[in-house]
């Protein structure tokens, strides 16, 4: 009687060569999803934390000014204050329109936010 090993190993050695292709590929295909994986999950780690900080820079600024001088370092939380500043800049001329220029800036800012969202 022919005595047969079972381990994963002799099983991909006694393949044929389509086989042993496809496990390769199916190898290589499943160490670059867990790469990506792990890179994105970093990534998104990195961007929490940064904007977790941004946010409370932001609640102890009392003026735009402060805000962005406290978000320099933070690209998306920096980029979302230049467009309320800009927006108000904007609307400096339109005294008592403090709901619309409120509406104007969160308009902008959800498109920002929409667009980072894609990105990440």
């Amino acid at each position: 009687m022919i005595d047969l090993s079972f381990s994963p190993w002799e099983m991909f050695l006694n393949a044929g060569p389509v086989v042993r292709c496809v496990m390769t590929l199916l190898a290589v295909a499943s160490l670059l999803t867990w790469t990506i994986f792990i890179a994105k999950s970093v990534e998104l780690f990195r961007t929490r934390m940064a904007l977790t900080k941004a946010e409370k820079t932001l609640e102890t600024a009392g003026t735009l000014d402060l805000g962005e001088q406290g978000t320099r370092e933070n690209c998306i939380a920096h980029t979302l204050v230049m467009a309320a500043e800009t927006e108000r800049q904007r609307s400096h001329d339109i005294p008592d329109d403090h709901d619309g220029l409120k509406e104007r800036i969160v308009l902008h800012l959800e498109r920002l936010e929409a667009a980072e969202g894609r990105k990440l």
